[in-house]
């Protein structure tokens, strides 16, 4: 959230910035202009996911799940690509650029950022799934 705040008004002042520009023909008011581009390119970026701590933070900052236990990091882990007798199934491997996923027998091999996002998702909506049909469920009573 904070962030978000940031972008907004550093974009804000970029286009206040330019607009004086163009009407004043003053070169000085495009001095702060990097600076406020290079504040909404840092708040805007994804983190680099490098270990499996980042990966966490990842996952719960932008999905807003704590415990995906079934997501790994394995830098070196395409071999489970080729290999996928080394995982069980519902196990998901992200590696420096795959995401990869074995459900049953099948595997499948995303880039990195949108097999996470295909995942959770996913994962999110079964939740909802799940809480409204015990929800439901534990709301009758017999008498």
């Amino acid at each position: 959230m904070r962030f978000t705040i940031y972008v907004l008004i550093s974009l804000a002042l970029v286009a206040l910035f330019v607009t004086l520009f163009i009407f004043y023909r003053n070169p000085y008011l495009l001095i702060p202009i990097p600076f406020l581009l290079f504040i909404s390119v840092k708040g805007v970026r994804f983190p680099k996911i490098r270990d499996q701590k980042s990966l966490n933070d990842f996952i719960r900052k932008y999905y807003g799940i704590k415990g995906a236990n079934n997501i790994l990091y394995d830098a070196q882990g395409a071999i489970y690509a080729y290999f996928p007798s080394m995982l069980k199934s519902g196990i998901a491997v992200v590696t420096d650029k795959y995401f990869i996923l074995k459900k049953e027998q099948n595997v499948e091999v995303y880039c990195k950022y949108e097999g996470l996002d295909l995942y959770l998702t996913s994962m999110k909506d079964d939740e909802k799934i799940n809480s409204k049909t015990t929800s439901k469920a534990g709301g009758r009573k017999s008498g």
